[in-house]
């Protein structure tokens, strides 16, 4: 979780969005709903949760400092 947490943290600070992670379950599965600025987003199995935050973050991180910065 600490390392969920270091993601999320990482994503408000380079694009002064709010980001929240609200968990529940789905067919039993545990589940994780990703806000942003209280935008649902989108909605994960827990399983696949760290690996598509990892994966937004160098997205984000991609477009805000590569070659032709993007403004968020």
């Amino acid at each position: 979780m600490y390392e969920l947490q270091k993601l999320t943290n990482e994503i408000e600070e380079t694009t002064s969005r709010k980001v929240k992670l609200l968990g529940t379950t789905c067919a039993g599965k545990p589940a994780v709903f990703l806000y942003l600025n209280d935008w649902l987003v989108h909605t994960y199995f827990l399983d696949e949760l760290y690996h598509e935050i990892n994966t937004l973050s160098f997205i984000i991180n991609a477009l805000a400092f590569g070659k032709n910065p993007v403004e968020f």
